[in-house]
């Protein structure tokens, strides 16, 4: 107690008894101590000084083991918005593989590897061909995409910027992904993303389906946008999945959401997107569906002359 809260209490102190001193043995060092008889040694100085002391010494002798940073999925990704970066994406993408989606995830990154599928997040402004936005960043997009054919703002810039999420093309090997400086990834709950396949589910079953994946993160979950951003990168890579695959017609006379529906450009990307997050829902949909994206994918990573 304090010498004020003694005053409080009406209490008063009186002198330690002396009643002698007593050897202590420290087992841990084998050192002997006089301490007061009465008295736990552990008062009479820093409780497990002398043990802490010996594991202090025997920790300073062991060598730090080496660091190893967790593995990337993703390589690298370019990105002109705080919020979002390549660590980022792979902390999201880590979430979904702790699910029954770890297969799908991992056919995922093989692709994007093995096809050197390059990652574009950018603000609007940056993405009208002529927009200063676009201008200022020409260089370093250049170097991150590394393309020869073209101008180099024409691998990230469309006429359709102020409508569009995202786009790509078969002509590149590039995605770009609309997002405002607000977005972060951090802020993305990977059960609201998978839990959205299984809505498209019960609402398509119900002859109600939802306009697109994309759209009911952004609209009816707490990730918003910053989820959407995530399921329009998988949709764009699914549009890459499709051309490298040949382009081929829809298989299968089902569709998860109505966007899926417009051609089979946009019918790959939803459930490609869809197999990815929650391919056990998509099965529940179609299972069809479902088996068709197992092959397609096997077929596209091993068998598809991956460039190295």
């Amino acid at each position: 107690m304090s010498q004020s809260e003694l005053e409080r209490r009406g209490l008063t102190t009186t002198a330690a008894p002396n009643d002698g001193m007593r050897d202590w043995t420290n087992k841990a060092t084998g050192e002997v101590h006089q301490v007061p008889k009465g008295i736990d040694p552990g008062f009479d100085y820093i409780p497990m000084r002398s043990i802490n002391q010996v594991k202090q010494q025997q920790l300073a002798k062991r060598k730090a083991p080496l660091y190893q940073a967790p593995e990337r999925l993703i390589h690298s990704a370019f990105s002109t918005i705080k919020g979002v970066n390549v660590d980022g994406l792979n902390r999201v993408l880590a979430g979904i593989a702790a699910t029954s989606s770890a297969p799908q995830v991992a056919m995922l990154g093989k692709f994007i590897q093995g096809y050197d599928i390059k990652s574009l997040f950018l603000k609007q402004a940056e993405m009208g061909f002529n927009n200063s936005g676009a201008k200022a960043i020409e260089q370093a997009s250049k170097d991150y995409i590394n393309g020869s054919h073209f101008h180099p703002r024409q691998y990230y810039t469309t006429r359709h910027y102020r409508k569009s999420w995202g786009f790509t093309s078969k002509s590149y090997d590039n995605v770009n992904i609309k997002a405002a400086s607000s977005i972060q990834l951090s802020k993305v709950n990977v059960n609201e993303l998978r839990q959205a396949v299984a809505l498209a589910d019960i609402q398509a079953s119900k002859q109600q389906a939802i306009f697109s994946l994309s759209s009911v993160v952004r609209n009816t979950s707490e990730s918003g946008n910053h989820g959407g951003t995530v399921v329009t990168w998988l949709h764009e890579i699914g549009h890459q999945l499709h051309f490298k695959a040949g382009s081929p017609a829809v298989p299968v006379s089902a569709e998860l959401t109505r966007y899926s529906g417009k051609n089979k450009f946009e019918w790959h990307a939803e459930h490609f997107a869809a197999w990815v997050l929650n391919r056990n829902a998509l099965a529940e949909f179609n299972s069809e569906i479902a088996e068709y994206f197992d092959k397609l994918v096997e077929t596209v990573v091993t068998q598809g002359g991956i460039r190295g």
